[in-house]
């Protein structure tokens, strides 16, 4: 089983699993697409109260309190009838009411099928054989949370959310840990690798996720045109502002929580618009709503960016129908709900509300961009050519004639209204920095791009829109419905065609550019894996995390880089992190730079020449390799790992002791077959380091077989003697101390047999 194939199955069972349960419990339908929709996001939401209910009881966060959630979801499904009796969460099933489906919601799901299975490609040829960790430093900066809750087995943010692996400075006050939390138990149910999983679980969300959530929205928003959602999930894909843009960039919970948009926006709306459960009637009000407590929920704890968008689209709808309906009851009962949802909601996130205070404070503090020019802003705003490498022009005039269609037809303004506020928002945070525009857009950190990624939710409706009108037309025109399946296949033929393989060809680039140059490489895990077995466990790695991505060094092999998250010198000790990194080529020569060396437990260099771009290093090749006291000890490509000595040490020469003391033979002279189980003593006058079992008989020279792990007794390797023919053999334990140290045990002769 591949490495990728392993981590979409852990994936699977975390996304799927425990959002089932909860569906099942609350009596959703699971006939309905807005079932499936919700399932990661319930999953999502789930697995951050679990994180919370362990950090409040002090339990670890592991596989085994997931066992444990999923078991009292599982009892909550078997007791459902007698704790939900009738049926509270009625909902429209997007399916045909009579049997079978109508030919429009036939040829609807069929674009949707289209459109998931082109977002699959355009991601799966896009990472082909690069899939090794999302690209840049933040996709190394999610690797390191996700790893530290691994390490930790807990939730908490002040071990979480710290400067390095030792945990002595806390980084930030809040982020939302929901993606990472998800990501750490799949990662342990499967023993994946925290890079694959993390891309795997953006491709589920941008490629599935995403385009399913837009087919249920637009089918929310045109239920009458069935045709509008079909081509809507076609389109997404085709997008290039998002979600292939922030991949580049390692945006993995921005991902996620997007993607998680539109099915929040339909679960929030249906949960305080729906007047069907009177108020009085607390305990099934309260059941009614809790799928949107869980969106909200999920929307905080994943990318809380999002949050303020879902209650202004959410308002937004609700308003229209309030208009319509022109019943001032109407509104009240509207917010009284959504008071509920959000009161339930906080009441799920209780545990971390204070923390979130903090967290917004920082992101307040974050100076906005630079600004530009109103002309220079608004055509690559119109053109969705922001921070992308092609103007997608053709499908933003499509978008722009769906917006006519849909009023001449429809006259229903919310959701143009939110296409309006994005865009408006997106150029005021691009041409201003007053106060106006640092609160509107607090949200996206002030980021004019990250506002913009959100057109995406309209564009890809108002551009479906002329385009099943067209196919509605034809049919019209051809006067009979069986030329709807074939009209709708030609519209989607020559929309592909004329715009989706442009879009194609131009994402599937960006993607291979992005992971080739900017994402982990095989050289760097290569590099890691060296120091992983040679290194000890406080050793301290010097590195250059935001030019080269070294960060990985920590989740793929728990190695202690010497700069980790970044944090300010105000709150840790990084000035005097800065001047070890600045002047380790002068160790041995200066006196400062061995004390700080040895204060950080300095032994490593990791140096990786291939750099991201528009960044160069601080240290320097040339002039490491000029001091004796760095030795290289590891190159492959432009990778370089050296090792720190100092010209006053002490140099160890005391080799360590060892002694084999068990060797599977329970008898002396009985042979030994099958796994045998070694066991060996060892010391040192500093450490031992690792002790290697090796083998050897007269046709075998000696040989490693492989190393002990240390256990009470001593260290212990479990040897499976069938790798070897039936016969009279050696074994020998080798300690090996920091130094390099080598020490042997006796040999000691058995017999296999196994035949």
């Amino acid at each position: 089983m591949t490495a990728l194939v392993r981590a979409a199955i852990g994936a699977a069972i975390v996304l799927i699993l425990p959002g089932a349960l909860i569906a099942s419990i609350l009596r959703m339908r699971f006939r309905s697409l807005t079932t499936w929709a919700a399932i990661p996001v319930f999953s999502l939401a789930g697995v951050f109260v679990l994180g919370e209910i362990t950090m409040i009881i002090h339990a670890p966060f592991g596989i085994p309190a997931f066992i444990a959630f999923i078991a009292v979801l599982a009892l909550g499904v078997l007791a459902r009838r007698r704790l939900l009796p009738g049926a509270p969460f009625k909902r429209p099933s997007l399916t045909a009411r009579r049997r079978g489906f109508d030919r429009a919601s036939l040829a609807a799901y069929g674009l949707l099928s289209l459109g998931i299975g082109i977002g699959v490609l355009t991601w799966t040829r896009g990472l082909y054989g690069r899939a090794l960790g999302p690209a840049r430093n933040d996709g190394s900066h999610h690797a390191y949370f996700v790893a530290r809750i691994i390490e930790t087995q807990t939730f908490d943010f002040s071990k979480v959310l710290v400067a390095d692996p030792l945990g002595q400075f806390r980084t930030l006050e809040f982020y939302p840990l929901g993606t990472h939390a998800t990501t750490a138990i799949a990662t342990r149910l499967v023993n994946a690798d925290i890079g694959r999983m993390l891309v795997v679980l953006i491709v589920l969300f941008a490629a599935v996720v995403l385009p399913l959530g837009m087919f249920v929205l637009a089918r929310t928003l045109a239920p009458e045109w069935p045709l509008v959602a079909g081509f809507t999930a076609l389109i997404v894909p085709v997008l290039s502002i998002f979600p292939y843009q922030p991949s580049t960039w390692g945006g993995v919970a921005l991902i996620v929580g997007m993607s998680m948009l539109p099915i929040s926006v339909v679960l929030v709306k249906q949960g305080v618009t729906d007047c069907t459960t009177p108020l009085r009637d607390f305990p099934r009000l309260i059941i009614g709503l809790v799928p949107a407590a869980l969106a909200l929920l999920a929307a905080v704890s994943v990318h809380s960016t999002q949050l303020p968008l879902i209650v202004f689209l959410v308002a937004l709808l609700a308003l229209e129908g309030v208009r319509r309906s022109d019943a001032a009851a109407v509104v009240i009962n509207v917010a009284i709900r959504g008071a509920f949802a959000f009161g339930l909601m906080a009441v799920l996130f209780a545990p971390t509300l204070l923390a979130a205070g903090g967290g917004v404070s920082e992101r307040s503090s974050i100076d906005p961009t630079a600004t530009t020019s109103v002309d220079q802003a608004l055509g690559p705003i119109l053109t969705l050519h922001i921070s992308t490498p092609a103007r997608q022009g053709a499908l933003a005039a499509l978008a722009l004639v769906g917006v006519v269609v849909w009023l001449l037809t429809s006259r229903r303004l919310a959701w143009l209204v939110g296409w309006a506020a994005i865009v408006a928002v997106t150029l005021l945070a691009s041409v201003s920095k007053g106060a106006v525009s640092q609160v509107l857009s607090l949200p996206w950190y002030h980021i004019p791009q990250r506002v913009n990624y959100n057109q995406v939710f309209f564009v890809a409706f108002f551009a479906a829109v002329p385009l099943a009108f067209a196919a509605g037309g034809a049919v019209r025109l051809l006067r009979s419905q069986r030329w709807l399946l074939p009209v709708t296949a030609v519209i989607a033929a020559v929309f592909i065609v004329g715009i989706g393989i442009h879009g194609y060809r131009n994402t599937k680039t960006m993607l291979h550019n992005a992971y080739t140059v900017q994402g982990v490489r095989p050289a760097s895990l290569q590099a890691y894996n060296w120091l992983g077995r040679h290194s000890q466990k406080h050793d301290t790695v010097i590195n250059d995390a935001e030019t080269d991505g070294s960060l990985w060094m920590y989740p793929y092999a728990r190695l202690n880089p010497l700069f980790g998250f970044p944090t300010s010198a105000s709150r840790s000790d990084q000035s005097q992190r800065v001047f070890l990194r600045n002047n380790i080529a002068s160790v041995g020569r200066d006196p400062s730079v061995d004390a700080a060396a040895r204060k950080f437990q300095a032994r490593w260099i990791y140096l990786d020449t291939h750099t991201f771009p528009n960044t160069t290093h601080t240290l320097n090749l040339d002039a490491i390799k000029s001091n004796p006291n760095l030795v290289e000890v590891f190159r492959h490509r432009t990778v370089h790992v050296f090792k720190v000595t100092f010209a006053d040490q002490e140099v160890d020469h005391t080799p360590p002791t060892t002694d084999l003391v068990a060797h599977g033979d329970p008898e002396p002279g009985r042979p030994i077959s099958g796994k045998a189980s070694l066991l060996a003593t060892a010391s040192d006058n500093v450490r031992v380091s690792r002790v290697d079992m090796h083998v050897s008989s007269g046709e075998l020279p000696d040989k490693r077989i492989g190393t002990a792990k240390r256990t009470y007794f001593g260290w212990q390797y479990d040897w499976d003697t069938r790798s070897v023919q039936d016969g009279i053999y050696t074994l020998t334990s080798v300690a090996i101390d920091p130094g390099g140290n080598l020490g042997r045990s006796p040999v000691v002769s058995v017999v296999v047999q196994n035949k």
